[in-house]
């Protein structure tokens, strides 16, 4: 049995800069609300100092930008998403990589921390997501999930 197409890979080129402004604006217009679930997924992470993070379905950063404060901007944190117009869009104080989340090109074991926030739900495949986060994360290391349900 094949897979059912992800039909969010065919959509990324409809994600320009102008569409994806009101993503980011909304970060801004409605702070407290997204800064709420955001710490309680940075809560859930953990992240330590010297962990190298992997933020999944980055969009503009926001989540990465969390990240940075709670480590005081000692760990090392790679944005990975689909779009390249939001991996554009991120702070080049971060690591970018525009990839697709079912085929992550990092090594094995290669991560201390794996998250996401708001993004998964895009995805039409979210089991190969699984799959490849917890390839790429070292024994001990976390995930963490925060989302909407699709629709």
């Amino acid at each position: 049995m094949n897979p059912a197409p992800d039909r969010f890979k065919a959509r990324i080129r409809h994600y320009t800069p102008e569409r994806i402004s009101p993503f980011n604006q909304a970060n801004r217009k409605y702070p407290r609300a997204r800064k709420t679930e955001r710490d309680l997924l940075i809560d859930l992470l953990d992240p330590q100092a010297d962990d190298f993070i992997v933020d999944a379905m980055a969009g503009g950063g926001y989540l990465a930008d969390g990240i940075r404060e709670r480590t005081g901007g000692a760990s090392r944190i790679l944005c990975i998403d689909p779009a390249p117009s939001f991996t554009d869009s991120i702070s080049p104080d971060f690591e970018r990589l525009s990839a697709h989340l079912d085929a992550l090109p990092l090594a094995s074991g290669s991560v201390s921390r794996v998250a996401s926030l708001a993004g998964i739900h895009h995805l039409a495949r979210v089991q190969e997501f699984f799959r490849e986060a917890f390839r790429v994360l070292a024994p001990g290391g976390r995930f963490a999930l925060a989302d909407v349900p699709a629709g």
